[in-house]
Parts: C-alpha cells; sequence; structure tokens
C-alpha cells in the first residue's frame, strides 16, 4: 500500500481498471487501496511488482506486508534490487524462507537498510512460518501551503469592502487572497487576484453578483509556520427577508366540502429586517388533486413590503373538478432567488388539506380469499373464507340492505352453469355499511371439489351507483391435496437479499417448514424456520423475510452457486411436492440459488 509523501494519504496502484470491489488486484474496505499480488504472479515481474515499483513516486511511503505463505524465493530471485531501494536490508531479505511473515515500511529511494522492518523471531518456540507480526508506525506527511475558502456570501443588493486581520506573520510567510463573484446561474468568477487589504469591491454589480466568496492561501516552505486568519469581514447592503405563517390557527383535520364549494385559507407574511423589498412579491399556489393525479398552479402578486412590516392575504379555490383528497404548497417569492436571504420559512405544505365529495361516485367492490386479495386463476383453499366489501366514498348514505348485490359462482368451462348464491344460505353473512366499516359479506362455501371456479361480484351503493359496467370476476383453482410446488428464490441471482416463492395446496397449513441453504458440497451455512419465513396462507405465497445471503454466523458468504432445500411437514408426514411446469428446477427438495454482488 502506497502512501503520499506530501498528505500522507494512501491509494492504489495496479488496476485494471473495473470498480474497486470487483478489481481482483486490490483488496481492502472501501475505497480499497491495498494492492495484493499473489504468488503466481511474482513469476511475472515486469506486469506486477516490477511495475507497482516503477509507478510508485519518488519518496513516496510504502507498506509491504506478507500475506499465507509468499514465495519468497521467487520475489527475491526476480525483485532484489527494488525490495532493497524501498528499505529492506540484504541479510533479512536474503534469509528469508518461503511462507515467513514480514513487514516492511519503507519509501521509493531510501535505499538498503533504511527502512522499518519485521521479521519472524527464530528464538521462538512458535515455528517462523507460523508467527503473527504487528507493526505501529507514524507517518509524517509535509505541507507546504494550504487554502481556506470562505462560505458563500449573500446575496446582497450592493458590496462595500472586504478586509482580514492575521496573526504570527514572518517574512517567509506568503499570503494570497482572491475575491470570486457567484452570478444569477451559480458561475464562479474570479474578480479580484491577491487582492491588497482593505480593498473596496463597491464597483461590483449586486444584481450581477449576489454572491461572494472569498480564497486564502497561506505558505511557508521555510519554516513550515504559517500565518494565521484571525478574521476577514465583507461589508455589503443585505437583502430583506420574508416570512410566510398561516394566518388563523392551524387544524390538523381535513376540511370537507361538496363539489363546488369554495375553499379560502389566509396566510400572514412579515418582512423582518430593516431593508424594503423594491418590488411586487410574487407567490405560487400548487393544488395537487390525489384522485386524479393533477396539478392546479396559480400564480399571484402583493404589493413590496416595506421595512419590518406585515401584511395578510388569502387564496381561493374553486373546488369543481377537484373531487377526492387535495394537497396545497404555498410557494412566497418563488421566482426572485437571489431577492431575500433565505427561503426555507417562505413555504407552506398541507397534505390532504381538503377533501372535496362528489353525488354520483360509483362503489367498489374488494374481494379477498382469506384475507388475500388474489390473482386471476390463483389457488385457494376448498373452504375458503370468502369476504366482498363495497366501499363508498359517500359515508353519509350507508348501504343497509342487500339490494343490488348478487355474487355468483361457478366451475369454469363451457357448459357449467353459474349457481347465485342466496343470502339466506347459512354460509352466508352480510353486515351493514357504518360511518367507519363498507358493507361487508362474508361466504364459506362447503369444501370445493378439485377444479377451476369463477366468482362474479356486482354490486351497488345505497344511491343505485353501480360498481362498474361489468362485474367483478376472478378466477381460482381448488385442489384438495396438501402439496407444496413452484418453491423458488426470487430475485435469483441475487446481490441484496432474495425472499421465497411457494404454493400450498390442501385445507389446512403445515405445522413446519423450514429452508436449508447448504454448499454445493452439502454443508448446511443458514436455516431458515417458520417463524423467520412469516405468515404463510392456502395458495400462492411470497415470504415476509427475505435472506441477505450471510451465514449463520451473521458473515456475507462468497459469490457462487448454493443449493437450497426444503422441509415440509404436515401432521408429523412430509408434504408431498405436486410437479408443475415451474418445478424444473426445484426436484426432490432441493433448488439452487446464486449469490452475484
Amino acid at each position: 500500500m502506497a502512501f503520499d509523501k506530501s498528505t500522507g494519504v494512501p491509494y492504489v496502484i495496479l488496476s485494471n481498471g473495473n470498480f474497486d470491489v470487483l478489481d481482483p488486484l486490490s483488496c481492502g474496505i472501501r475505497p480499497q487501496v491495498i494492492n495484493q499480488i499473489r504468488n503466481n504472479q511474482l513469476n511475472q515481474p515486469a506486469e506486477y511488482f516490477k511495475k507497482y515499483y516503477d509507478e510508485l513516486p519518488d519518496d513516496d511511503f510504502v507498506l509491504l506486508t506478507s500475506y499465507d505463505s509468499v514465495s519468497w524465493n521467487v520475489l527475491r530471485g526476480n525483485n532484489r534490487a527494488e525490495l532493497l531501494d524501498l528499505g529492506a536490508t540484504a541479510s533479512a531479505i536474503d534469509n528469508l524462507q518461503n511462507g515467513e511473515p514480514y513487514i516492511l515500511i519503507g519509501r521509493k529511494g531510501a535505499g538498503a537498510g533504511n527502512g522499518n522492518e519485521i521479521t519472524a523471531d527464530e528464538a521462538s518456540t512458535t515455528p517462523t512460518n507460523e508467527q503473527t507480526l504487528e507493526l505501529a508506525e507514524e507517518l509524517v506527511a509535509r505541507f507546504e501551503s494550504g487554502s481556506i475558502i470562505s462560505r458563500i456570501i449573500g446575496p446582497a443588493k450592493s458590496w462595500t469592502s472586504v478586509n482580514a486581520d492575521y496573526a504570527q506573520v514572518e517574512a517567509s510567510d506568503n499570503i494570497r487572497l482572491d475575491v470570486f463573484g457567484i452570478d444569477t446561474l451559480n458561475n464562479q468568477s474570479l474578480l479580484f487576484s491577491d487582492a491588497t487589504l482593505p480593498l473596496d469591491i463597491s464597483t461590483v454589480n449586486g444584481n450581477l453578483y449576489p454572491q461572494l466568496r472569498l480564497r486564502l492561501t497561506l505558505s511557508d516552505p521555510d519554516n513550515l509556520t504559517p500565518a494565521e486568519l484571525s478574521a476577514w469581514q465583507v461589508v455589503y447592503e443585505e437583502v430583506p427577508d420574508a416570512v410566510l405563517i398561516p394566518a388563523e390557527e392551524n387544524t390538523e383535520s381535513s376540511t370537507e366540502l361538496a363539489e363546488g364549494e369554495v375553499f379560502t385559507k389566509s396566510f400572514q407574511v412579515f418582512n423582518v429586517t430593516p431593508n424594503p423589498f423594491d418590488n411586487p412579491i410574487n407567490y405560487r399556489r400548487q393544488l395537487f388533486n390525489r384522485e386524479t393525479r393533477s396539478f392546479f398552479n396559480e400564480d399571484s402578486q402583493i404589493l413590496p413590503l416595506m421595512a419590518e412590516s406585515d401584511t395578510t392575504f388569502s387564496i381561493e379555490v374553486d373546488t369543481r373538478g377537484k373531487i377526492g383528497e387535495n394537497d396545497l404548497i404555498l410557494n412566497f417569492n418563488f421566482n426572485n432567488p437571489f431577492t431575500e436571504k433565505r427561503f426555507t420559512n417562505n413555504l407552506l405544505s398541507y397534505n390532504r388539506l381538503f377533501t372535496v365529495k362528489g353525488d354520483s361516485l360509483p362503489p367498489l367492490v374488494e374481494v379477498t380469499f382469506d384475507g388475500i386479495s388474489i390473482l386471476d386463476g390463483d389457488i385457494v383453499s376448498p373452504r375458503p373464507y370468502i369476504q366482498i366489501k363495497l366501499k363508498d366514498e359517500n359515508t353519509l348514505i350507508n348501504k343497509t340492505d342487500t339490494t343490488g348485490i348478487e355474487i355468483q359462482l361457478r366451475r369454469d368451462c363451457e357448459e357449467c352453469v353459474s349457481e347465485r348464491i342466496d343470502f339466506s344460505n347459512s354460509n352466508v353473512e352480510w353486515v351493514s355499511a357504518s360511518e367507519d366499516n363498507p358493507f361487508t359479506v362474508n361466504y364459506q362455501p362447503d369444501g370445493l371439489e378439485d377444479g377451476m371456479y369463477q366468482m362474479s361480484v356486482q354490486a351497488t351503493d345505497a344511491s343505485e351507483n353501480t360498481a362498474g359496467e361489468e362485474p367483478y370476476k376472478v378466477r381460482f383453482e381448488v385442489i384438495n391435496a396438501s402439496t407444496i410446488t413452484n418453491f423458488y428464490p426470487y430475485p435469483n441471482p441475487f446481490s441484496t437479499s432474495t425472499r421465497f416463492v411457494f404454493t400450498l395446496t390442501g385445507s389446512d397449513l403445515p405445522q413446519e417448514i423450514k429452508i436449508q441453504i447448504l454448499t454445493v458440497t452439502g454443508r448446511v451455512v443458514r436455516e431458515i424456520l417458520q417463524d423467520e419465513i412469516g405468515p404463510i396462507h392456502i395458495g400462492n405465497n411470497i415470504t415476509d423475510y427475505a435472506w441477505d445471503g450471510k451465514d449463520e454466523f451473521g458473515d456475507r458468504l462468497a459469490n457462487g452457486v448454493y443449493l437450497y432445500r426444503v422441509l415440509v411437514r404436515k401432521d408429523g408426514a412430509f408434504m408431498e411436492q405436486r410437479a408443475t411446469a415451474g418445478d424444473k428446477a426445484f426436484t426432490k427438495g432441493y433448488g439452487k440459488l446464486y449469490i452475484l454482488r
């Protein structure tokens, strides 16, 4: 590992040009600055060790350590001269046996014997090739100059002067002060170079350069004791600063309006400085309707604010065409970025500030099987708990009867006939809508036979608005046999984490699911138990748990191929695996997964 002689900062020399963690020539924590040269690369001295030496700048520090079992005879035979030039001693290098540890801190051009090296203790009872060496060393770098850059100064209406005070100034000190102007596009230009203080900057146009920045460069190559900056000062005329607040007491609850009503809100703005605004001040009212995902912008302005004054203004919003929840953002003085001292107090944001209700909105039908919203064609249990909710935005008129509710179930085939589910059926119960809960139908059929089924639901709310032109339809499959299938990790390959996808069939859930992660040699490196996997249900599952590619001890596993084994028990016996087209990569309870970081 190399260290810059002036800064002491470590850096990498050999590189294939890849991202550091993918470059086999580098290692260590990111950013990787350690070069590793393997034994088989020592036979190519011009490509590796000699190249490292040649590209190392003169007088830069270098730390050389052995790792594992180094072939010293090869390195010594090819690069003895380079090792001696880095500061190694001839006696130490020539007596190193293969596999013995060695540490050297030297510099390029230091010469033989001028480095700091540690070798194994031959008097120790521990064999030399089994010893561990330690070195604590402090590298001292030399800086001859440095710079101090000020924060951004301004914005200003006009500029007056720049001055600075220094301490402990010596004849060998060099002091240079540069003044940069920052324009309205944030471009930086050098306005005054190596300025003589005090400096008159009244000629700088505040409209062209509303902000400034100072750079002080100090150097003392002789004594390395630069002058000290005690203080620097920029005198300028400050721009005003406005503070925007709501005029009335803020309320947490959203205002509910009927479509067509006007929403009104008042605000107060203060100029908290003794500097007046020179021009009328623009503000933008931005409304976002969450229902339509639409923005409604409107720009207005108020008269210029005098010094230390305030005013109140109101905004009005026509709610037509804005049914649903509405957010409001009020941005004061939004298009004049350098006319105020700060803008963090010019923005007010309200989420769901008011809600607009329409008259003829259709209700929404939501159907779940055992608490899950299934996809078309999903597998469910033979006795699924089917819940149908009729969600209506109009909570003022609640549905209290089954009028307009039509539920049908049939086998999914051309000649099959739909069966209407009667509300007098003992397997059906329904609950009226209330202010807090939607109209709900709960239906649990008797044990269904194997096969594909289709359920359709049509419903109307209390205002006779139909939930869509066509009924809600969903197909599902019933398999009475208790099996597991389609067990695979997703994504695969993965870099950070992967979840497990699988399908369960039958009436009851298994009592135990265990996933074992194994190496290709069969060694178990991680076991994932059902408590970690999370809740499961009959049908298609994806685990809440995401495996992060670490073993039982929390260590990251290396990239490569691993096996996963699935053990599923129900009623004390292993559950059968049902063969499907999706199980080509998962056979006899085993599958493959790939870690690729």
